[in-house]
């Protein structure tokens, strides 16, 4: 399956503990990050849903260290999408530090986002609109 990737060489000191490695919370940032980027590539950017009264909640969530981030380091992030419905999907991420001939998978994780219609106070589950829906089909394996 192929994966969208994204290269962030950018991280900002202040997003570093005292020891030099990545916060475990600013992970998430790069999940948004590289999530924004894909949207912005595919004609979809996130703009474009808060206009239509749209948004893209996280609804489950996990991670796994495999090695630290250290300041200075430039990463790829790689997304991928499985289990995709008409209002939800399951978005995989794969965070490699490229230091030398090949990268080296520093991170893993994954969220489950659930499309919804913010246009009144119950914020319900919504369908995809059919760009998006489009764009996730061609990083999933097994589409609807």
């Amino acid at each position: 399956m192929a994966a969208f990737k994204l290269t962030i060489d950018n991280l900002r000191l202040g997003e570093f503990d005292l020891g030099g490695v990545l916060y475990h919370a600013h992970y998430y940032h790069l999940y948004e990050t590289a999530r924004e980027a894909f949207l912005r590539s595919e004609g979809c950017p996130y703009p474009s849903l808060i206009a239509k009264k749209l948004h893209l909640a996280i609804v489950e969530a996990h991670q796994t260290f495999l090695a630290p981030v250290r300041y200075g380091d430039t990463l790829e992030v790689a997304l991928s999408f499985s289990e995709l419905r008409q209002t939800n999907v399951r978005v995989a991420y794969e965070i490699s530090a490229i230091t030398g001939a090949e990268p080296k998978s520093v991170h893993t994780g994954w969220t489950k986002l659930v499309c919804v219609d913010t246009s009144d106070e119950r914020f319900k589950a919504s369908r995809f609109p059919e760009i998006l829906l489009k764009a996730l089909k061609k990083y999933t394996e097994h589409a609807i």
